[in-house]
């Protein structure tokens, strides 16, 4: 948590330990003054000091908002940062890097919103903290012997606590991973809830998957609250055993304290329970959110580990030919699938369908041809010439993609200055969603879409980009019959006769012969080549 802070706020961070700290050191100060009014001579004395215990109190308490307050501001200011700092770096991260976190990110938001639960919790905590040290060099002045009857209590404390804390810790990444694996479910079912209602045993199992997420989200919520509660009770059991009891029932004498010292030990030992369970009882808390921090932390360091240069389209390049030379792409991990090493081009102007089983590597060939997964091997070319890192963003402009899980976002960005508004009435018309979507104020009104009209609507957004390259990947997996006939017959043809050139992922057979090429993929490599000679 502190290192999160650090590193979005800097000094910030500091002058809350700062303060934090003065406020537990003003609170052992209280103490002092109050040892002092107990044993002070005289009505002037016992005055002065009563004054200096309300000028000591005010102050703490000061400073203690203050060190709130500011902690409240800077988590604003870190949430801020956050949202820059990880929106800058999804824009610059491979998109692989992304994939393998989508989990995390998920997590992230929540993880974040917990951390704003904890803030009381750190400044108490460290204000207790400071409080039991300065005690502990009250207990000092007093005696050796009586540091030592203190250090026995408190580390006999300190060696419970730490076993109980160290299984807190686990508890709460446990609980970290099921709520991010408890959220991950219940988007599934979300996102498919049509199909599930439609199947009785797909339903079941699905409920039983989130039931079953949903009970270790409260088996680590459970061993959490159960090791508080045993922290705190054994805590306060050590502490009433080997500190209070001694100190309250034995004869001082017997460990070497007289009358006064033993009084004096007794009570720092009864003022400083209170202190110390609480900072137990805060423990709990910074171990959790230490674990979200550090989770987000993760997600952080994971997207700026590798960064790919910035995808912004520019002037897309004329071309006559795109190519994959001796390319190959391997996912990470033992046994990771790979694609390649394949030699193919695309012509400008050409329908090329790339077809195969599933697994067999179309979707990625695509993602390879488009940049977004960097080659381990070969290189991406236009013309024979190799694109080069700086100029990706201008060779991704040629491409509108309608990929298998297409993401849909309300506004036309990049687009509203330019759309006409009857086009995108007529496109809605013409692919059977107008009565379902429209178009108002530069935006879409729903997208709570099938996935074969989010699929449509996709293509209209593509059609209005009027880029030089389409590349779609299984686009008619959802449609009707009818609509399947009209892309293939219809719509392609249409696209190539305006001087676009279509790559298009495709299992149906009946359609091959439409096509200029057919590449077929086995186990990521490119077995089989239909119509035109060579690659």
């Amino acid at each position: 948590m502190f290192e999160l802070l650090l590193r979005f706020t800097g000094a910030q961070a500091l002058k809350i330990l700062s303060v934090s700290a003065v406020a537990g050191f003003l609170a052992a100060a209280v103490v002092v003054l109050v040892n002092a009014a107990s044993v002070a001579d005289g009505q002037l004395a016992s005055l002065r000091l009563g004054l200096s215990f309300l000028a000591v109190l005010g102050v703490m308490y000061a400073c203690q908002r203050l060190s709130s307050r500011w902690l409240v501001a800077s988590f604003e200011e870190i949430q801020r940062e956050l949202r820059d700092s990880l929106s800058e770096r999804l824009l610059r991260a491979p998109l692989r890097v992304v994939e393998s976190i989508d989990a995390e990110l998920t997590r992230v938001t929540g993880e974040l919103a917990y951390l704003g639960s904890t803030l009381e919790a750190w400044v108490s905590g460290i204000m207790h903290l400071i409080f039991l040290i300065c005690v502990t060099v009250m207990v000092a002045l007093i005696s050796v012997k009586a540091l030592v009857v203190w250090c026995v209590t408190f580390g006999a404390a300190a060696w419970f606590l730490r076993k109980r804390l160290a299984e807190i810790r686990r508890a709460s990444r446990g609980l970290g991973a099921a709520t991010g694996a408890l959220a991950n479910r219940v988007q599934q079912l979300l996102d498919g809830f049509v199909q599930i209602k439609l199947d009785g045993e797909l339903a079941e199992a699905v409920v039983e998957d989130i039931l079953a997420a949903k009970d270790r989200v409260y088996a680590n919520q459970g061993q959490i609250q159960t090791a508080t509660t045993r922290t705190v009770v054994g805590a306060a059991t050590v502490l009433y055993v080997l500190g209070r009891f001694p100190a309250a029932f034995a004869d001082p004498s017997g460990i070497g304290l007289g009358p006064e010292e033993g009084y004096e030990l007794v009570s720092l030992i009864e003022l400083s329970m209170g202190p110390l369970l609480g900072f137990a009882m805060s423990t709990p808390q910074w171990l959790r959110a230490e674990a979200a921090a550090r989770g987000i932390l993760e997600v952080l360091d994971a997207l700026g580990a590798r960064t790919s240069p910035l995808q912004v389209p520019g002037t897309p390049p004329d071309f006559g030919r795109l190519a994959l030379r001796d390319a190959l792409f391997a996912y990470s991990g033992k046994g990771g699938f790979t694609v390649g090493p394949v030699d193919i081009h695309v012509e400008r102007g050409e329908l090329v369908f790339i077809t195969g089983g599933n697994g067999s590597g179309k979707t990625t060939l695509m993602k390879m041809l488009l940049g977004v997964y960097p080659l381990d091997r070969g290189v991406i070319e236009v013309d024979g010439a190799p694109v080069r890192a700086d100029a990706i963003g201008d060779y991704q402009a040629l491409f509108s993609v309608i990929l298998s899980r297409q993401h849909l976002l309300r506004r036309l960005y990049g687009l509203a200055q330019t759309v006409d508004a009857d086009r995108v009435d007529a496109l809605l018309e013409r692919f059977g969603i107008a009565g379902i979507v429209r178009f108002v104020d530069g935006a879409f009104d729903r997208l709570d879409l099938s996935t074969g009209q989010r699929m449509r609507l996709a293509m209209v957004i593509a059609l209005l980009e009027e880029r030089p390259v389409c590349l779609f990947d299984e686009w008619t997996a959802n449609q009707d019959p009818e609509t399947t006939r009209f892309y293939y017959d219809t719509l392609l043809p249409e696209l190539v006769a305006a001087g676009k050139t279509v790559v298009a992922v495709s299992h149906d057979a009946r359609f091959f012969d439409r096509a200029d090429r057919v590449l077929t993929l086995v186990d990521g490599r490119v077995v089989a080549l239909s119509a035109h000679e060579g690659l």
